[in-house]
């Protein structure tokens, strides 16, 4: 097992969206992640969700990361890379932890949030 998933308690589930694997030998996003007895992964054709902006590139892969049984908590657009993938990484092991990664601000102003949000996080290779 890989050193960067040795954290993960609870487990986890990773929704892998259109383009879950890239470049001719369709390498999955980390064979260790999704080898790791903590972590279920299932692929769904489409997201489950609407895109809200006519911009936003629809063809890149997409990973959601949540517990078992519920919707993802966390979108990922695109392959995670160099400092993507750290913050990936950390995602993963957090919500297997029980973790939240937010400042005490924006964990206040969340707090008096209505209704869920949806948070994306774009990638670009670095």
């Amino acid at each position: 097992m890989d050193e960067e998933w040795q954290d993960l308690i609870d487990p986890i589930e990773i929704t892998a969206v259109a383009g879950l694997f890239d470049g001719d030998n369709r390498e999955p996003l980390s064979r260790s992640l999704y080898n790791h007895p903590a972590v279920a992964v299932r692929s769904e054709a489409r997201l489950s969700w609407d895109v809200p902006w006519s911009w936003y590139p629809r063809n890149l892969p997409h990973w959601g990361l949540g517990l078992p049984g519920e919707r993802p908590r966390l979108w990922f657009a695109g392959r995670p890379r160099g400092l993507e993938w750290d913050t990936f990484t950390e995602m993963v092991v957090a919500l297997s932890r029980g973790r939240r990664i937010v400042s005490p601000l924006v964990q206040e102003a969340l707090g008096r949030q209505k209704e869920s949000i949806s948070l994306a996080v774009l990638t670009v290779p670095t």
